[in-house]
């Protein structure tokens, strides 16, 4: 009884200290119950028969424990603040004679109270941040939603075994590190600093690391200076091409000398990385506009290790940034006299310095933390906008069959195997699903020439000819007015994703197609990007010719397709009965050579919205779980600390600062701790962002489209703020309450 009262009475008393930790607690226990909230087996929304969210379930619920993991990271961190906070009191209580064990014990009971309790707040503001998750799925199926509040209890249930176990787990860790301390140590713990960054392996580490990077990009820029360059480039060009080789050179080559020669790391190396890697970051972000402008032939491989150059680069400036600042500010407070001894920035300087040595590691790490959600939340609508875009594009059709032909092995072979091909039979199944209105249009796909079929080289397959009739059969079916063709003439069709690039080396070199039936000439308006699909395309091609009826009546078979519109959706039910019955039927009856293949919209539907939604829950999910581990940190550093804080206030004081002015020291102070890595990161992820919309302009332009991206990068900044403010409000206010009370109490 004595023991649960000590622990209700400290539990009480350390409710303050621990608010800014239970406020995060609870928000990330909202979180997990609302993600978790669509995976009950009590949810049953309304998304029409087309649709199967039982998919659903096991992956959400495995992303968001995995992604909830996290958290053990924030509990383990305050569990360590404090523990450093109150080693004073427990020191003082093991000397008046308590166990350490009834320490540790009433350590671990205050964390689990205040835990568990903020989780069932939890539970509760997730009951309402779930009406988000669901209108984000209702938004996902293109279906209307209405507000529901309801409490599943299965999650419930969840989330509170979910954070007891997290409790249990990292205090169990603390009580033994309690057990293992002894009383002189406590009581002098809190005195002692970080150790020097300048001892640190893991500093040694990045710098070799780093090193060894820029000696093999100075390798691929001897490759690319070799292969691609060339004197009659401009100017850019051939800048872009010599700085991507000589500035990652110089710099592994002058730090090797110099590592070589004094055998240590110093602050001068330090600062010649960190304005080498920057350098070396502008350069190398030069190659997708410079390769897009000028048509250098670089391939998207090539583009692809540059991007990972420049977010190494980016990463290793930010390692080394928050170490160097505290020499910078040195500097500039030394040789700037008239700023050190204005008003109260002597003061200020002192504040920011002294913390700066011992805080850079935890500065440098939520830095990098913040690159990373911020990264999450920018992409994530770059990967689901690709997704559906690309969807739309693949599936224009409910029913869509088609045939390979590489594995057969003769001409006759393969005509004789596309003449058993029947996909008309498909038709007698819908109408006995009940489904009589559609649409429907059966053609083939032939070789220009004969020879075609030979070709069997991976990305040099022949582009195939389809009938201008059928083509526009296959218009009239997406609503689109037919095209037409003069005799003598042909036109290209070509997929959605293909580079504008592409097209027009391509239209240059083919101005005339010698086929079978004659030599057509490439018509005036021939270039034609229609959304029919990517199965109409033969193997590794993105683009298919249209020929005249009389011409295509001379070619050679190679593939035959069926495509099939209904008025209204097929159900996902009906639609996996109808794909059971289509491979079955052709795993039998093809021959050995020809391959049978059908996709329907339903289920490419499904199976791409489940993955799409799992991945945009799971990558906001993850961002919003790291920002607000990152600002808890930020935030409970500061407020750890305002007790050493309020001597050097009450100092401010004494000498006859207003309260004013030291509220504004107080704001300034803030604004380093929280601006700094958060403007960082922010920089950061908009030089990487730059790079990687340069790269894939033409993914972008296809699918999403650059003003709907850039609608959805700027929610996710509005976030960003409406999270970096709540903290840095919550987390000034306290701090000068604080400060301002220990003032008081000396009066």
């Amino acid at each position: 009884m004595l023991f649960i009262k000590i622990l209700l009475r400290n539990t009480r008393r350390s409710v303050k200290d621990y608010l800014v930790y239970m406020v995060t607690l609870a928000l990330c226990a909202a979180l997990f119950y609302a993600f978790l909230s669509i995976t009950s087996r009590y949810y049953q929304p309304d998304i029409g028969a087309e649709f199967d969210i039982s998919v659903l379930g096991d992956g959400m619920k495995l992303t968001v424990c995995m992604i909830t993991l996290l958290l053990l990271f924030l509990i383990r961190y305050v569990n360590r603040f404090m523990l450093l906070r109150r080693q004073k009191e427990f020191g003082l209580q093991t000397v008046m004679g308590l166990e350490l064990s009834v320490t540790a014990r009433l350590f671990f009971g205050e964390i689990f109270l205040m835990g568990m309790a903020a989780v069932a707040a939890g539970i509760f503001l997730g009951t309402l941040l779930s009406q988000f998750i669901t209108a984000m799925l209702m938004n996902t199926y293109g279906k209307s939603y209405e507000i529901t509040m309801t409490l599943f209890p299965d999650t419930v249930l969840l989330t509170l075994a979910f954070f007891a176990a997290a409790f249990l787990g990292m205090s169990f860790l603390q009580m033994r590190s309690i057990r293992k301390m002894k009383p002189i140590d406590m009581l002098y713990e809190d005195r002692k600093n970080e150790g020097s960054f300048k001892k640190s392996r893991w500093h040694r580490a990045a710098v070799a690391l780093y090193l060894v990077s820029c000696l093999w990009m100075a390798s691929k820029g001897i490759r690319n200076l070799y292969f691609y360059y060339d004197s009659r480039h401009p100017l850019p060009v051939r800048v872009m091409y010599w700085g991507n080789l000589l500035v990652p050179g110089l710099l592994f080559l002058c730090s090797v000398l110099f590592l070589a020669a004094k055998r240590k790391l110093s602050e001068g190396l330090l600062g010649f990385l960190l304005a080498g890697s920057v350098t070396a970051a502008a350069f190398a972000s030069q190659i997708p506009s410079m390769n897009m402008k000028y048509y250098l032939n670089m391939g998207r491989g090539m583009e692809n290790q540059y991007m990972m150059f420049v977010l190494f680069d980016l990463v290793f400036a930010v390692s080394i940034l928050f170490f160097f600042l505290s020499s910078l500010l040195t500097v500039l407070k030394n040789r700037c006299p008239k700023l050190k001894y204005h008003q109260e920035n002597l003061f200020f300087f002192g504040q920011i310095l002294s913390k700066l040595k011992t805080s850079y590691k935890t500065m440098t790490l939520t830095c990098l933390t913040l690159m990373f959600a911020i990264g999450l939340f920018v992409i994530e609508p770059l990967l689901s906008g690709w997704a559906m875009g690309y969807l739309k594009m693949r599936v224009p059709y409910d029913i869509q069959m088609f045939s390979n032909y590489p594995k057969t092995r003769t001409i006759e072979e393969l005509s004789a195997e596309l003449s058993q091909v029947d996909y008309t039979f498909l038709e007698t199944l819908l109408e006995e699903k009940g489904i009589t209105e559609y649409d429907s249009c059966f053609f083939y796909t032939s070789f220009p020439q004969k020879s075609d079929f030979d070709r069997r080289i991976k990305y040099d397959f022949p582009v195939t000819a389809m009938s201008l009739s059928d083509f526009n059969r296959l218009l009239n079916m997406r609503g689109t007015k037919p095209v037409q063709l003069q005799e003598g003439t042909f036109a290209v069709q070509w997929a959605a994703r293909t580079e504008e690039s592409t097209i027009r080396e391509f239209t240059e070199e083919h101005q005339t197609l010698a086929t079978d039936g004659g030599v057509l000439t490439l018509a005036e308006d021939g270039i034609l990007r229609e959304e029919l699909g990517e199965y109409i395309y033969n193997s590794y091609v993105d683009a298919l010719y249209i020929v005249p009826d009389a011409v295509f009546e001379k070619l050679i078979p190679c593939s035959v397709n069926g495509m099939i519109k209904t008025k209204e959706p097929i159900a996902y039910a009906a639609a996996r009965e109808l794909e059971v019955c289509f491979l079955e039927r052709f795993s039998e009856d093809a021959g050995e050579g020809l391959r049978c293949g059908i996709r329907l919209s339903t289920v490419e539907t499904n199976e791409v919205l489940w993955s799409m939604f799992i991945l945009r829950a799971g990558l906001t999910y993850a961002a919003v779980v790291l920002f607000v581990i990152c600002f808890t940190i930020l935030s409970l550093q500061q407020l750890f600390e305002a007790g050493a804080y309020q001597r050097r206030f009450l100092l401010l004081y004494k000498l006859g600062v207003e309260r004013k002015r030291r509220s504004r020291l107080i704001l300034m102070q803030m604004g380093i701790w929280f601006g700094l890595p958060v403007l960082t990161a922010l920089l950061g992820v908009l030089a990487f962002v730059w790079y990687l919309f340069q790269t894939y302009a033409s993914e972008i332009r296809a699918y999403i489209g650059f003003a709907e991206l850039a609608g959805q990068i700027g929610v996710t900044l509005a976030v960003l703020a409406v999270l970096l403010l709540c903290y840095f409000v919550s987390t000034w206010l306290l701090f000068k309450r604080s400060v301002e009370r220990g003032i008081s109490r000396e009066n």
